[in-house]
């Protein structure tokens, strides 16, 4: 994407804080799409856009060709196709790792629990390092209670 943008000479990663932003794809797809005039561009940047709309335009003085407008149009395409790949990834894996809710312990750890927590043993003699497992979906809540910690890097820990 920045290779044809450069070859293009537009200058979207100076006026705009994320290229693949919100604002930024408006005014590739726009451009991919044919349009041309540098005010009708600058119109479509919204959000955090760190530039007046005089730069704006200024930015957008360049040459695409059908073949820049191709290859813009390829690169959004792959980007889209990524990002629904992540999101069904992102779907998939707490419903591989979350066991069905009717579920019952496995007699193994019935029996485990059984032998680490003797019903005659004193509060002081108890095991103390027996500790209740969380599920899945409980270890990933946990982990996003972590400041600066998002969603998907929990599932992804």
């Amino acid at each position: 994407m920045q290779k044809t943008l450069e070859d293009t000479n537009l200058k979207l990663g100076e006026v705009v804080s994320d290229i693949m932003g919100k604002a930024s794809r408006l005014i590739l797809q726009a451009i991919a799409d044919g349009e041309t005039a540098p005010g009708r561009l600058a119109a479509l940047a919204v959000g955090r856009v760190r530039a007046s709309q005089e730069e704006l335009e200024d930015a957008w003085r360049g040459t695409v060709t059908d073949r820049h407008r191709f290859w813009l149009t390829e690169h959004l395409t792959q980007i889209r196709h990524l990002e629904q790949a992540i999101e069904r990834v992102t779907a998939e894996i707490p419903r591989r790792f979350t066991p069905p809710p009717d579920e019952a312990p496995a007699e193994e750890e019935k029996e485990i629990r059984q032998e680490r927590s003797p019903a005659s043993a004193s509060s002081e003699e108890a095991p103390s390092s027996f500790q209740a497992t969380l599920s899945w979906a409980e270890a990933v809540v946990l982990l996003c209670s972590i400041p600066g910690l998002s969603e998907r890097t929990a599932i992804g820990i």
